[in-house]
């Protein structure tokens, strides 16, 4: 059996002067207190961020390439390899690449590994994005960041002696 229990209007009133009778003494006995109640803001996911490198050449004879690398919101671009770790800072986006040299040893195999930093930028909600690196071992196109660095191999032109 459900019991039910109803509150009459005037038992309802009657609680309600009693209720209000206490915060006014409260509120003199202390003063004015005002509560203002923090919304919560939830931050939104970041959108990602590109980090797309152009394909390289090779193989190749030269002794440096340039590495053009996009990434999204980036302040840093860090290239390692045999020859060993080169870097460029600025203020990198998908439109603005970092173009960094690289040295290439002779007649060795030169395996990129390309980071980059995404700089950190807190929004006016207080919500914190980027602070991250990203890496790669391939292309935009999927192909792997490999240099192979090879001597030219000298010419030889003939020389045609005439006798008189």
């Amino acid at each position: 059996m459900i019991r039910r229990s109803f509150i009459t209007f005037p038992a309802l009133a009657l609680f309600t002067l009693a209720t209000l009778s206490m915060m006014s003494s409260a509120t003199q006995a202390v003063g004015t207190v005002t509560v203002t109640p923090t919304p919560t803001y939830y931050c939104p996911a970041p959108t990602p961020v590109p980090l797309w490198v152009d394909p390289v050449t090779s193989p190749t004879s030269l002794f440096t390439q340039e590495i053009t690398v996009y990434l999204g919101h980036g302040e840093k671009v860090t290239i390692e390899s045999e020859a060993g770790k080169f870097s460029k800072t600025g203020d990198f986006n998908d439109l603005w690449p970092a173009v960094v040299q690289t040295d290439l040893h002779p007649n060795t195999t030169h395996h990129l590994l390309v980071s980059g930093k995404v700089k950190e930028e807190i929004d006016e909600h207080g919500c914190v994005y980027g602070g991250y690196t990203l890496t790669t071992r391939s292309d935009r196109y999927g192909d792997p960041l490999i240099i192979q660095q090879v001597l030219s191999s000298p010419q030889f032109f003939p020389i045609i002696l005439s006798q008189p």
